[in-house]
């Protein structure tokens, strides 16, 4: 049993203009630390993603001049790979700090709403000492939405395969230029609803996987495998609602936001 069991489940039933408004609250409460905390977490993943980016350009530009200087692309070829390999890590820390650090503010929210008598420094040493599962959770999760994409992507192609052929022809037979235009609004039409219902598709999945990083933020014992299948268990029928709630904060959180770096700088 994880720590937070005990305590019960907070709210049996929200809507996505009430957790808004829990988030808000919250925000209200202690909205500058947690604008530090991600503000710390981001310029740690773009300073490491910039430095990843000079080292590969630094290599390709040795590699330019010294394959031009004796005619070896083979030469360029292996100090790019190098460059690669090097700057690797550095993004993949970075990318992994930012994961670590949504998980410590997703923990530091769960005490706030269940009154967990947990500090900054315990929560920290709870999230970073496993900070690489959530590189391996994310690298997971990646790998199903490629699949999700490829599906789709396979799935277009096969439309455009059946779709193109039918509609030359139809296009051909076509006689009047009111016909014509009313073929073509229908052809931009049907383009339309299918990219709508993709993204849809889409966002589906990434609603459905959305709590990863929360779980293995609150229960000490979930892997990253998991932790996937149990935020796909967590947001059973509550996708929609989820991915509401994921478009509707930012909007509502931008002023504060606003408040909080004005208050910081001033």
């Amino acid at each position: 049993m994880w720590p937070f069991q005990q305590r019960g489940r907070l709210f049996p039933s929200l809507s996505s203009g009430n957790v808004v408004t829990i988030a808000l609250e919250l925000y209200r409460h202690q909205g500058n630390r947690y604008f530090l905390l991600s503000l710390f977490a981001h310029a740690w993943f773009f300073l490491l993603t910039i430095a990843a980016v000079l080292i590969v350009a630094v290599a390709l530009i040795v590699g330019g001049i010294l394959a031009g200087a004796i005619n070896n692309v083979a030469l360029f070829l292996l100090l790019a790979g190098i460059g690669i390999l090097v700057a690797l890590p550095f993004y993949l820390f970075g990318w992994t700090r930012l994961m670590a650090s949504g998980a410590l503010l997703s923990r530091r929210i769960y005490a706030a709403l269940t009154a967990l008598e947990e500090s900054e420094s315990e929560a920290r040493s709870f999230i970073f000492p496993k900070m690489w599962n959530y590189l391996l959770a994310t690298l997971i999760v990646s790998f199903i939405l490629l699949l999700v994409y490829m599906v789709l992507g396979a799935i277009g192609y096969l439309l455009y395969l059946v779709g193109s052929p039918l509609g030359q022809f139809l296009e051909q037979n076509i006689q009047t230029e009111p016909a014509r235009g009313l073929f073509l609004l229908s052809f931009l039409l049907g383009i339309l609803l299918l990219v709508l219902l993709a993204l849809l598709v889409i966002s589906y999945f990434m609603a459905r996987l959305s709590l990863v990083d929360v779980v293995l933020a609150l229960e000490p014992e979930c892997t990253p495998l998991k932790s996937i299948w149990r935020s796909w268990q967590l947001t059973q029928g509550q996708a929609w609602h989820t991915l509401a709630v994921f478009l509707l904060l930012p909007w509502q959180l931008f002023p504060s936001i606003s408040l909080a770096v004005f208050s910081i700088v001033w």
